[in-house]
C-alpha cells in the first residue's frame, strides 16, 4: 500500500523529449529571474530538462550540442512553455574553437554569462567488456576532456573578468568567487546528482539522493561565501 502511494506521488513520467505538462515551483518563479546558463548536450534527455526547470524560474538558456536541428526543436519547446529565451548553438565539446564561436555568440546575444552545466555525454550502453577501444576513447573525450574543455573557454571568456556572480536565495544574496566551475552529473536510472563546484579557495562535492525528491523541482546548493 505504501508502495502504491509513493507511486502515485511522483512526478510525471515523460518518455520523450517533451516539456512537462504542468509544473509546480516549489522556489519562486524568478528565482533564476535573468540570469543566463549555458548548457551541454541541452537539446534532449537530462539536458533538456535542466533547461526547461531553469527557464521556468526566469533563466535565459544556451542549448549546446552537435545535432542543431534537435536543438531548434527544442528550443521552440522550451520558449513555448517558459516564456524565457533559448539560443541553440551547434558545439563539438571536443573541439575547443567550436566552443570558443558559442561562448562568443553567448555573450553577443546576452551580454553575461552565469551558469555551465556541462551535461553533453558519449554513452554506449552495452557492458565494458563489449566496448571497443575506440568507444571508450570517445567516451573520454566527451565526458572528461569536453567538460575541462568548455569550463576552460567560459571562463576564460567570461567569469575569469568578471569581479563575482550574485546568485539570488531567497531574500538574501549569495555571492561566489568567479574562478568556479559548475560540473553537473546526473545518473538517469538512479535518483542522484552529484555537484562538483571548485573555487579558487575551496573544493565542495556534495551528492544529494533524490529517492524522496520530485525530479522536476530545481535543486540549489548553497555555499559559505555569503557577502
Amino acid at each position: 500500500m505504501a508502495e502504491l502511494r509513493k507511486r502515485q506521488e511522483l512526478p510525471e513520467d515523460v518518455g520523450s523529449d517533451d516539456c512537462l505538462a504542468s509544473y509546480t515551483h516549489i522556489y519562486s518563479p524568478d528565482l533564476l529571474k535573468d540570469q543566463v546558463a549555458f548548457i551541454t548536450g541541452g537539446g534532449s534527455g537530462i539536458g533538456l530538462r535542466i533547461a526547461e526547470i531553469f527557464m521556468r524560474h526566469g533563466c535565459d538558456a544556451v542549448i549546446a550540442s552537435r545535432n542543431l536541428d534537435k536543438l531548434k526543436e527544442a528550443a521552440v519547446k522550451l520558449s513555448a512553455v517558459s516564456g524565457r529565451r533559448c539560443l541553440p548553438l551547434r558545439i563539438d565539446v571536443r573541439q575547443p574553437e567550436s566552443i570558443v564561436a558559442a561562448v562568443d555568440e553567448t555573450l553577443k546575444e546576452f551580454g553575461r554569462l552565469d551558469i555551465l552545466t556541462n551535461n553533453a555525454a558519449g554513452n554506449f550502453l552495452c557492458p565494458a567488456s563489449a566496448l571497443s577501444f575506440n568507444a571508450f576513447k570517445t567516451v573520454l573525450e566527451i565526458d572528461t576532456m569536453g567538460t575541462f574543455n568548455t569550463s576552460k573557454v567560459v571562463y576564460e571568456k567570461w567569469f575569469k573578468v568578471c569581479d563575482f556572480i550574485c546568485l539570488p536565495l531567497n531574500a538574501s544574496h549569495m555571492c561566489m568567487k568567479t574562478e568556479i566551475f559548475l560540473i553537473l552529473t546526473a545518473i538517469q536510472n538512479q535518483n542522484w546528482f552529484i555537484f562538483h563546484k571548485h573555487a579558487q579557495r575551496n573544493r565542495l562535492v556534495s551528492g544529494i539522493n533524490l529517492s524522496e525528491t520530485k525530479t522536476s523541482d530545481l535543486i540549489l546548493i548553497s555555499e559559505n561565501n555569503i557577502c
